[in-house]
């Protein structure tokens, strides 16, 4: 991999399955994380909670951000997010 401290990722279903490995192991790369979900429900809040601690607990510099990316403006306010995150 290549050096993924100078890259900010955004991952959409950073909850659970792909998306919580994918963000698992670019936190061990040290990469700056917008970690997203739908949070549709309580449930889903907490695992992705979960990921963005032990991305956190990795050294990777994480936020995270709820909505459905199929509405209007939701991708807009991550991207937002993330910039105004890590610059």
């Amino acid at each position: 991999m290549s050096d993924a401290t100078t890259r900010v990722v955004l991952i959409t279903g950073a909850g659970s399955g792909i998306g919580a490995a994918l963000a698992r192991r670019l936190a061990r790369a040290k990469a700056a994380l917008l970690l997203h979900s739908r949070g549709e429900d309580e449930a889903g809040r907490h695992r992705l909670l979960a990921v963005a601690e032990f991305c956190r607990s990795e050294g990777a510099r994480v936020e995270i951000a709820f909505g459905d990316l199929g509405e209007t403006g939701v991708g807009a306010r991550a991207a937002e997010k993330a910039l105004a995150s890590f610059g």
